[in-house]
């Protein structure tokens, strides 16, 4: 037995058994090797950019070391192009994996063991960690392990930059986010969050949040010009201009939710354990960047590096603000359990792994 974790209710050093960590991890690599297995083995098909990524895999074979490397000069000289590092990343890669299925096996085996490792450090129960994989098959797995395999990567390289946040490490955190931005420029958003959770102002941001959410939704296409501009890419610029009739009002509903129930307990939240500040922060990053979806739903990417901090958020604001009734723990759990599997069976969408038939989209028709 040894003293490891802060109590993360009342700040006391606790015992964390060595059967508890081994359990935790047990159960992690469980989680992940057969999320990896899911999104590594699927067919091209599956998700509307997976047979998209492999032609621009069969691509990348023909072109010439020096063709790759003159593309990220071209990039950062004269600005053509978007994205180079994902080039240089795909040629580093064929030198040992030549085949696209077992390369998407290599994708996933980067995201999921990032974000096992993500949760290990910062769920510390098995019921905090089941929910963070439920939630994640609710809200992210039509992204991160089906569809687009460039921010998968960027994502996963946040993960490791949260931990060099917490570690106070500047250098070694902006190293890596840049070098993510080589792989998809949106990463760069994620840089303010080290200055934003270092100064310890989760109070002022999330307050300001509440006044700045009307604003950027009055001036979200504005708001989506402005960052389209700042990305260098053409396609972002083009979302801009589209228009959709559908507007994401249930994603929308959900957040501004989540945002009203963390502000209600915040002060008794944040004094039980100020470490919680971290995802506070997030989850005002988020409110900002939703009015981005009403001009197109796939500028929710924008703001993902920052919801996916809900996985943590949601449990342990429900583990704390029920601490004196066991009862009412265990009954918001099977609630918020009953919805999440409603929704992921609802919203499941064909799946089929390599072996099998299936017809591409209609978005290559």
């Amino acid at each position: 037995m040894q003293f490891e974790r802060i109590n993360q209710y009342q700040m006391k050093p606790i015992p964390v058994e060595k059967r508890t960590q081994s359990g935790r991890k047990k159960y992690i690599m469980i989680i992940s090797v057969l999320l990896i297995l899911q999104s590594g083995l699927r067919n091209v098909a599956v998700g509307p950019d997976t047979y998209a990524y492999y032609n621009i895999f069969e691509d990348i074979k023909l072109i010439s070391w020096e063709q790759a490397i003159y593309s990220v000069k071209e990039n950062f000289l004269f600005g053509i192009g978007k994205d180079p590092g994902y080039i240089l990343f795909q040629k580093i890669v064929q030198i040992f994996i030549n085949n696209y299925q077992i390369y998407l096996i290599l994708i996933a085996t980067i995201f999921f063991i990032s974000f096992g490792i993500l949760i290990y450090k910062n769920a510390y129960s098995i019921r905090e960690i089941m929910f963070a994989y439920v939630l994640y098959l609710t809200m992210f797995y039509h992204f991160f392990s089906i569809t687009g395999i460039r921010q998968t990567i960027a994502t996963a390289a946040t993960f490791w930059g949260f931990e060099l946040i917490k570690k106070k490490k500047l250098l070694p955190f902006i190293l890596l986010i840049m070098l993510a931005s080589t792989i998809h420029r949106s990463v760069l958003v994620f840089l303010p969050f080290y200055f934003l959770i270092n100064l310890k102002i989760a109070n002022f941001i999330y307050t300001a949040a509440i006044l700045v959410f009307p604003l950027a939704m009055i001036y979200r296409r504005n708001m989506a010009f402005i960052m389209a501009k700042a990305s260098g890419s053409t396609v972002y610029l083009d979302y801009t201009l589209s228009y959709y009739e559908k507007s994401p009002i249930n994603f929308t509903v959900l957040i501004i939710l989540l945002f009203i129930v963390g502000l209600i307990f915040m002060r008794y939240v944040l004094n039980l354990n100020p470490d919680i500040s971290r995802f506070y922060i997030a989850i005002a990053l988020v409110l900002i960047f939703t009015p981005l979806v009403w001009v197109y739903p796939t500028l929710m990417r924008v703001g993902m590096y920052f919801s996916i901090f809900m996985v943590f958020f949601i449990p342990k604001i429900i583990d704390i603000v029920t601490l004196s009734d066991q009862r009412i723990r265990i009954v918001t759990y099977v609630c918020i359990y009953l919805i999440l599997i409603f929704l992921v069976i609802k919203g499941g969408g064909e799946y089929k792994f390599f072996w099998q038939e299936m017809e591409l989209g209609e978005n290559y028709l």
